[in-house]
């Protein structure tokens, strides 16, 4: 026998039907309650229309029987003529009332409303009383693609300002640089399915459209004046295969008539003779000399320009990212590391040997490690210690010699003068102090710069003149040695005697075509004109005179500083 536990659980499991089943028939209830209802008020709707229609047509039966009635008691009150009664005869009051009886006779005969039944015939159309159709015009519930479809079919409003076009813009021309925004349409964006034989009609159309102007273009210009004169007996195949001959081709010349004196003597006189001669000039026979006015211009002759040849612009070199510097660098090592496996597998180079680092050569032996740990210890090291060697070694035969490194440095400093040269010229009040000359000759020398230093002793114009040329980024460097990185007003040297302030200043800075010295060269002159004579020999005794003028000039402001005011 099931034990208790089970039949409960047999039960519970039973219970939940009969309370879906009875949910269900409420709900049906419930509906048919609901439709019921709704039934009735309708019905009842439709009664109390159809009461105030009744109420509504037995009023106005009232309303026409009492105005019969007054009509008729009018008549029997008043002697009618043959026309009726009169206002006159009615008099104004009556005639008033009754106008007024009369106005509300006819607003109060107005149209019965509508019958509510609902007739069917045997098709199951709505018929009226009479038993005729009738068109129910009432708006069905449509889709919305189906409106705008609608809206689409019908037709727009035109104005008919712009609808006039001019005889003179019937023209259907299309210009395909004007570039026209127009909305495509869900019509347009539809699938349109290529039709059997399209492209094979275009491709025919377009093999017959070459061939008729390759058959336009067979008739040379020779051929223009040969032509036979009697073609009666080419047969109609042939006849249908030539060309139709060009009616003007004849009058276009190679050569238009306003260019012919550039044509030599004997081409012109050809050209008088027939009009395949015509045809064979070209422009590319065309030339000044043969111009009779030609030798009567002076042509002068090319000069070389100043500076040399143009030279070619440099091209911009290619300058990578660092993200792309370092993808190319791996990808080299791993090109590298490829090639060295190759040699490895062909036996040209032995296999290198397992590399061992204090933190891996226990996993890497294992056995072997724990059987001599101590031993094994001093091989790592002295195989960490043989690739330190290399590696220094090989930072080592990568650095460049004392020479080298000079060339080096020559080949950055050395700059290509050939389109130009720089030149700057200085004035310097004294120099006689050894240390500033030492510091301009040593830093001309290592620029690459030419020129000199002038000094004269004269006692109306004792001062220096330095002028060097090269560079431009030499010529700056010589720059801000002279105007920051000297301190001229330092006379430490000159102890125990008695000088004026020592000053400086660029004269002048520009670009000259040719260098106009060899070397850089100190010397010495006892008088202005002596200096003035040895930049003559040179070509730049203008450099002398912008040294007078700058000491006649005199020594710049001395700048105070803040602390000594305070």
């Amino acid at each position: 026998m099931p034990s208790a536990a089970k039949r409960s659980r047999e039960a519970q499991d039973d219970k939940p039907a009969p309370k879906r089943q009875r949910g269900a028939a409420t709900s049906k209830a419930s509906t048919r309650r609901a439709l019921r209802a709704a039934l009735s008020r309708y019905a009842r709707v439709g009664q109390t229309a159809l009461a105030a229609v009744q109420r509504a047509e037995v009023l106005s039966r009232r309303i026409e029987a009492q105005t019969r009635e007054v009509e008729v008691a009018l008549a029997g009150m008043m002697p009618m003529g043959a026309g009726g009664p009169t206002a006159s005869a009615l008099g104004p009051d009556v005639t008033a009332a009754l106008t007024k009886a009369k106005r509300r006779l006819a607003s109060s005969q107005r149209p019965a409303p509508a019958d509510l039944a609902l007739r069917l015939d045997e098709k199951g159309q709505h018929v009226d009383a009479s038993g005729r159709v009738v068109d129910d015009e009432r708006r069905v519930a449509s889709l919305l693609v189906h409106e705008r479809q609608e809206d689409q079919n019908k037709p727009k409003k035109v104005n008919p300002y712009t609808k006039y076009v001019p005889d003179h813009d019937g023209c259907d021309v299309n210009d395909d640089r004007v570039v026209t925004k127009k909305r495509a349409s869900k019509k347009d964006r539809a699938f349109a399915f290529v039709q059997e034989g399209h492209y094979v009609k275009l491709g025919e159309a377009t093999r017959a459209r070459e061939q008729q102007k390759h058959l336009m273009n067979v008739q040379k210009p020779e051929e223009l004046d040969e032509q036979p004169e009697d073609i009666s007996d080419l047969d109609d195949e042939e006849e249908d295969r030539l060309p139709p001959r060009s009616e003007h081709y004849a009058s276009v010349p190679g050569t238009e008539w306003w260019d012919e004196a550039f044509l030599s003597p004997e081409r012109q006189a050809k050209r008088n003779t027939s009009v395949a001669e015509r045809m064979k000039d070209d422009y590319s026979k065309c030339r000044l000399d043969h111009n009779r006015f030609h030798g009567l211009i002076h042509h002068p002759s090319q000069v070389r320009a100043l500076g040399g040849e143009k030279k070619q612009p440099a091209n911009m070199p290619f300058y990578l990212t660092a993200r792309d510097r370092k993808r190319v660098r791996r990808q080299q090592r791993a090109e590298r590391e490829r090639e060295r496996q190759d040699k490895i597998q062909l036996g040209l180079i032995p296999p290198p040997e397992p590399k061992f680092k204090l933190s891996n050569f226990m996993k890497v032996l294992g056995e072997q490690a724990v059987a001599d740990p101590s031993k094994l210890e001093r091989r790592v090291m002295e195989q960490v210690r043989g690739r330190l060697t290399k590696h220094e070694m090989r930072n080592q035969a990568r650095k460049l010699t004392p020479q080298e490194k000079k060339e080096k440095m020559r080949r950055k400093m050395a700059e290509d003068t050939s389109s130009g040269v720089v030149v700057a010229v200085f004035y310097v009040a004294s120099l006689q102090s050894s240390q500033h000359r030492f510091k301009i000759d040593v830093n001309a020398q290592q620029l690459g710069l030419t020129g000199g230093v002038l000094i004269c002793s004269a006692p109306d114009l004792p001062c220096a003149l330095v002028v060097v040329e090269g560079g431009p980024r030499a010529v700056k460097r010589f720059s801000a040695l002279m105007n920051r990185r000297i301190d001229w007003a330092d006379t430490s040297e000159l102890q125990g005697e008695n000088y004026a302030r020592n000053w400086a200043k660029e004269v002048w800075k520009g670009t000259t075509v040719r260098r106009n010295f060899a070397a850089f060269k100190f010397q010495e002159c006892k008088s202005s004109l002596t200096a003035r004579r040895v930049l003559d020999a040179k070509g730049v005794a203008h450099y002398w005179d912008m040294v007078a003028s700058a000491h006649k000039q005199g020594p710049p402001p001395i700048e105070e500083d803040e602390s000594d005011e305070d």
